[in-house]
């Protein structure tokens, strides 16, 4: 984490301003004049299109077709699988990442707010969302039902054994000392939200807490083949659940956060109110994956949903 302290401290001496309002400091978006809806790509973005010598015409549908052509990993492929890419720029990608505030955390702007949503993940994630949602309990940041956005996604073998989820190791922070696992292997990602919430020691006041965990159904494709459902799929299914319209603190980890947050914002009723939050991002997370990310979220941001 220093080097990321080192860049954004540099950054915000020499004043580098633009039209984000995630934290505290100025930074970029990918994109500018959203307010106006000419959806412009932001210098940021233009800078690492050039370092990375992608080719547009300067206006956004060429910049999304031109990511979404060299950036956007293979239909059918997981983040995990995404091949190395730009290892050898890193150091160059991760100021320009930090300006389009896709690394550092970004932490609630209220105090209070009618639901916490936990984004569905990958289990090593889920863990970490669930560990930030408690800290910003611990700060003083109040919500009122906690909602779960699982689906049929099957457990990945290789990154989600069942022994990991049912036998927590002992070192893991905030586990029930008393906790025992009881009832069916877990097979989808919902079966695992709902066994290591159970594992954890919630700070006093949580545990009266109303808890709802959605599980959207997987989708067929091309040949009958089941497709795992994506964030847009969740958040579909709890509107189906009708809630009341409300303040979403929704928990993300970097570098999704604003890519969830668009999607979350792109789907939600305007009534619903939405503040999007999240882990800094790990330092080892391979370039792919954050130029996959930022192809995605470009074009949510100005073409239409996409997952």
């Amino acid at each position: 984490m220093r080097h990321y302290f080192l860049y954004f401290l540099s950054f915000y001496l020499f004043g580098i301003t633009s039209c984000i309002s995630y934290v505290s400091a100025n930074l970029d978006l990918p994109i500018s004049n959203e307010e106006l809806n000419r959806c412009q790509p932001a210098g940021s973005l233009l800078e690492l299109l050039s370092l990375l010598d992608v080719e547009h015409e300067n206006t956004m549908p060429s910049i999304i077709q031109a990511t979404q052509d060299k950036w956007l990993r293979k239909k059918g492929t997981e983040r995990w699988e995404i091949a190395s890419l730009y290892e050898d720029k890193r150091n160059e990608i991760t100021p320009l990442l930090m300006r389009m505030n896709l690394v550092q955390e970004i932490n609630p702007h209220d105090k209070h707010y009618a639901y916490a949503i936990i984004l569905g993940a990958t289990l090593s994630s889920v863990r970490e969302r669930i560990e930030f949602m408690l800290r910003q309990w611990e700060q003083g940041i109040r919500f009122e039902q906690i909602v779960f956005l699982g689906g049929a996604r099957l457990l990945y073998e290789k990154t989600e054994p069942q022994n990991l989820i049912i036998y927590p190791s002992a070192t893991l922070p905030r586990l029930k000392k008393s906790w025992q696992f009881q009832g069916e292997l877990p097979k989808t990602e919902t079966d695992m939200m709902k066994i290591i919430f159970s594992q954890v020691e919630l700070p006093v006041g949580m545990e009266k807490l109303k808890v709802i965990f959605v599980d959207a159904s997987a989708k067929k494709a091309a040949a009958g083949k089941l497709v795992r459902p994506n964030t847009g799929d969740t958040v579909l299914a709890w509107l189906q659940l009708k809630p009341i319209s409300g303040s979403v603190l929704a928990i993300s980890s970097q570098p999704f956060v604003a890519y969830q947050d668009a999607v979350l914002k792109a789907l939600l009723p305007a009534t619903f109110s939405i503040d999007t939050v999240g882990k800094e991002a790990p330092e080892n997370l391979a370039v792919g994956v954050h130029l996959d990310n930022l192809s995605r979220l470009l074009y949510q941001k100005c073409s239409r949903y996409h997952d």
